[in-house]
């Protein structure tokens, strides 16, 4: 009878896990497919300049709304195990606080805004227009995180959609009847204006429960997201930073060319991100029953699948980058390469981290994503003079290395190491960062370049096949056992 429940209960987190991760995908699909349709009449109606400028104002809004969020996003799955039943309760509560928070930093950058302007490098009332933009994010965020841990994918998919669609139609309209001799700010303010309506309807929503233990739950949130603050903080040195460096180093057309390339290598998230969505519930949930065989399974045959990816995307990258921008944008595609490689590490950090954070161990998180950030920090300043864009995608590349092997350490002292195939994992990294720098060679020779994307596919998948297969066929024993 155990054995059946047990059996019965992994059935179900493993339906939900499929669809939820499919329902990701799908929505993700849909979400970059728009911005690929997009992206020629976009790099057609905005000057490489234009793009910068954006990348600029979307680095900085990123890099103040961690001050302003105070973290508070990394409590809710935390809270969702100590909380279960007063969830919405401690969201309201914390989203008073961050609400504070963001009053304050908006009337401060109200009052500061010129000195503000010269200090980011941007028009006085887009400043105004960030700390605006920071004051409705949260909600929304929080909103984000609660449907992921309830598995309530469709309500995520439906935000997505809305903020992404939206934003693209608000954009077209804006730059084409409203903003048309300054069209970066049709481009700008048509992203955000999605995500201000969603922060209108979330707070209506959250301020329909009343706030209870407002206290408790302050310094409950506030033990556990502080920390978390400087590990934002790192991360946005790594994942935003470079832009602003590229920009006040080399320019605003500059960073505009490696803002349309990284827009097409974060395509491998759209297989990652759909994964890591559904991922962290189920590897809490495996976690708490110690069901380690099942994370160690998963994991492989999810990195083996992401690692296929991105060979295929840093495959077609120059014929993808010539399809969908102006020939003046062609030259992004050099950045593609080791920013897909770069997002290929950021999931590997992503599952050690998670486990780390599982057991509630934020400390770690943070001291080793704000010495990487840094560290990224120091390799942008020396490569982007050297080597322009490409150095700041090398920079990333490299961090994010750093953060694996960093948070495998922490995981392995914390948790042993028996959650993951650490050596399948170092077997990937190596075999997928080998590929992208054999392929990237034939970059300007497309015969050559698909010759040997071929003969590197036939061989990752006859050297992974009798593996992979073992992998199947123990999840499939074990779904037998638990269900006989």
């Amino acid at each position: 009878m155990v054995v059946s429940l047990i059996g019965l209960k992994s059935k179900l987190l493993n339906n939900i896990f499929v669809k939820a991760s499919s329902g990701y995908f799908l929505s993700n699909l849909l979400l970059k497919s728009t911005a690929i349709l997009t992206a020629p009449i976009f790099t057609r109606l905005l000057s490489p300049s234009d793009y910068g400028i954006t990348a600029n104002f979307l680095a900085w809004a990123n890099i103040l709304s961690i001050f302003v969020g105070l973290g508070l996003p990394y409590t809710v799955g935390n809270a969702k195990n100590d909380f279960p039943h007063k969830l919405m309760q401690y969201i309201t509560s914390i989203q008073i606080l961050s609400s504070l928070a963001g009053l304050m930093a908006l009337t401060i950058a109200i009052i500061m805004r010129r000195q503000l302007s010269n200090l980011l490098e941007l028009d006085s009332r887009l400043i105004v227009l960030i700390f605006v933009y920071i004051l409705f994010l949260p909600p929304v965020v929080l909103f984000q995180e609660i449907y992921k841990y309830e598995l309530k994918y469709k309500n995520n998919i439906y935000i997505s959609v809305f903020n992404v669609v939206g934003g693209v139609i608000l954009c077209l309209l804006l730059i084409i009847f409203v903003f048309n001799n300054v069209r970066y700010y049709g481009r700008i303010i048509g992203m955000i204006l999605p995500m201000f309506l969603m922060g209108i309807y979330f707070y209506r929503i959250m301020f329909q429960t009343r706030a209870e233990n407002i206290k408790k739950y302050w310094s409950y949130s506030l033990r556990i997201a502080i920390p978390m603050i400087p590990h934002s903080i790192g991360m946005a040195a790594i994942t935003q930073i470079d832009r602003i460096m590229i920009f006040n180093i080399t320019g605003s057309a500059a960073s505009g060319f490696y803002s349309f390339g990284f827009s097409f290598a974060v395509l491998i998230t759209l297989f990652s991100g759909a994964i890591m969505q559904t991922y962290q519930p189920i590897l809490y949930e495996r976690l708490k029953s110690n069901d380690f065989e099942t994370i160690k399974n998963i994991n492989t045959l999810v990195l083996a699948t992401v690692s296929f990816v991105a060979i295929i995307i840093i495959g077609i990258g120059p014929e993808v980058i010539k399809l969908l921008g102006s020939k003046e944008f062609e030259q992004s595609k050099i950045v593609i390469p080791p920013l897909v490689i770069g997002f290929l590490f950021q999931f590997i950090y992503f599952s050690f981290s998670m486990i780390v954070s599982f057991y509630k161990r934020t400390t770690y998180i943070a001291l080793g994503t704000i010495l990487t950030g840094i560290v990224n920090i120091v390799f942008n300043y020396v490569f982007i003079p050297k080597w322009g864009y490409f150095g700041a995608a090398a920079a990333t590349t490299i961090s994010y290395l750093m953060l694996v092997i960093y948070h495998m350490i922490i995981a392995k002292h914390i948790a042993g190491e028996h959650v993951y195939n650490y050596r399948y994992i170092w077997y990937q990294m190596l075999s997928a960062t080998i590929a992208g720098v054999v392929i990237m060679q034939f970059y300007d020779d497309i015969i050559s370049r698909y010759a040997t994307i071929i003969i590197i596919l036939i061989f990752y998948v006859i050297f992974q096949k009798n593996y992979l297969l073992i992998i199947f066929k123990n999840i499939m024993k074990k779904q037998a056992i638990w269900t006989g």
